[in-house]
């Protein structure tokens, strides 16, 4: 569950090389020269071809989402992982709902769309199996100024967290495309020490967590209601 590993050039390693000094030049000098044959064979003269593909894969990845994240070019996202973030307006929706808990748990964190709202009135620990999604929210959280977000690198239906609340919004897409959710929501639902979980997503629609906790609705019905 969470997100599943890919053939995505941007790899852990080319995410943090894309972080690094070089990288940052790399970065500059793709997106002056455009997408064009003979510009990246201009930087593959300079640059490792790897990286070339991952700074134009990481260009594009922040070209999508210009319609979910303030400034969406400080984000380390893959297309994957951006089209499965949360809206900037619907992560600052939960972040109220949950405003009254100090620890919060973001399980299935992806690139830490959550966490950047989450993460400005509560202490919020991502967790994830990807090391790549790891490697991203890490990255975005401090590029958001959320100093205080902590990071676990393991599979949630096997974690025992201690929080005071968890948001439970797993990835509905995969390498191969759309994916069954709901199998790990109850197995979630049984690891969870947390007195409250706020949503639990399964085959497109929410189910009534254990011990009375708030369900989140559809991604749609979410935008409606931060919306009003």
């Amino acid at each position: 569950m969470c997100a599943s590993e890919s053939t995505d050039p941007l790899t852990l390693d080319a995410l943090r090389y894309l972080q690094t000094m070089a990288g940052k030049q790399l970065l500059a000098d793709a997106l002056q020269g455009g997408d064009s044959v003979t510009a990246q064979q201009a930087l593959r003269a300079h640059y490792p071809a790897d990286m070339c593909r991952a700074a134009l894969a990481l260009i594009a990845a922040r070209a999508q989402v210009r319609d979910k994240f303030e400034h969406p070019e400080n984000l380390l996202l893959d297309r994957e992982g951006g089209e499965m973030a949360t809206r900037a307006e619907v992560a600052h929706y939960r972040a109220w709902r949950l405003r009254s808990f100090d620890t919060i748990l973001d399980l299935c964190c992806g690139i830490g769309g959550d966490m950047l709202h989450l993460g400005r009135s509560a202490r919020v620990i991502g967790v994830d199996m990807s090391r790549r999604r790891i490697e991203m929210a890490r990255h975005n959280c401090a590029a958001y100024g959320i100093d205080g977000a902590h990071f676990i690198a393991a599979d949630v239906r096997t974690l025992q967290p201690r929080a005071d609340a968890a948001l439970f919004d797993p990835a509905r897409r995969g390498a191969r495309g759309r994916r069954p959710v709901v199998e790990s929501a109850r197995a979630v639902q049984r690891a969870l020490q947390a007195p409250q979980l706020l949503g639990a997503r399964a085959r497109g629609e929410a189910r009534r967590a254990r011990r009375g906790g708030e369900v989140a609705p559809s991604p749609g019905r979410e935008r409606q209601a931060a919306a009003g």
